[in-house]
């Protein structure tokens, strides 16, 4: 008669635990490769504006491709894409009476 100790032939399963430890482990590694590549995929950061400040943005050819803005009152305004090349500029503000 052969015996066999109890639970020799048992897998050890991982539990719940054990692989959303894992999971979460993997999304935050995922996250921040991902935010790693999109901070050093580009090497033109947008200027800080001071209040009366815009930028335009141009391609190699020179066509206007983003605009960033401070306006007068203080509202931002973004479109488009950020470049190398730019052009920049302030509004003129009148003074508060």
């Amino acid at each position: 008669m052969n015996h066999i100790a109890a639970g020799a032939f048992l897998r050890p399963q991982s539990t719940g635990l054990h692989r959303s430890k894992h999971m979460r482990t993997a999304i935050v590694l995922s996250i921040s490769l991902a935010a790693a590549f999109a901070a050093g995929s580009t090497s033109a950061v947008a200027p800080d504006l001071g209040l009366g400040e815009f930028v335009y943005y141009l391609d190699a050819t020179g066509n206007v491709v983003g605009y960033r803005a401070i306006h007068c009152d203080g509202t931002p305004e973004s479109w488009g894409f950020i470049t190398k090349r730019s052009e920049g500029g302030v509004f003129l503000c009148e003074p508060d009476v």
